[in-house]
């Protein structure tokens, strides 16, 4: 956890919840969650996914640049989740490799941003 406490301290509230398995056989457990908060000076907060991306592609910090974590992430996800699909993560990864390439779609709303 130090490691984790040490990666997310610029900006993240650490909060402990219950997360409740998929399986309901498995029992409900407690864990730490990292919170973006709004008064932190780099908390983007609605912005569009290409403009989420663009701060990625551009950032990085003690342990890394930020599109590496968010591909690590995205790969976890398909990995350890593979029947969840988090739109919004794998759009996010999308136009990361977008920006990376070249071809951005500057100022597009994500799917999940009009639901809402």
């Amino acid at each position: 956890m130090k490691h984790l406490d040490f990666r997310e301290k610029n900006g993240y509230e650490k909060v402990k919840v219950t997360f409740y398995p998929a399986n309901l056989n498995e029992r409900p457990f407690e864990l730490s969650i990292y919170v973006a908060t709004a008064d932190n000076d780099h908390y983007a907060g609605m912005a569009d996914i290409d403009s989420i991306a663009k701060i990625i592609v551009e950032s990085s910090g003690p342990s890394g640049t930020n599109k590496e974590y968010l591909y690590q992430l995205a790969s976890a996800m398909r990995q350890l989740a593979p029947q969840q699909q988090d739109e919004h993560l794998f759009e996010l990864e999308a136009a990361v490799r977008r920006l990376e390439i070249g071809e951005s779609g500057a100022g597009q709303p994500s799917d999940c941003d009009m639901q809402s």
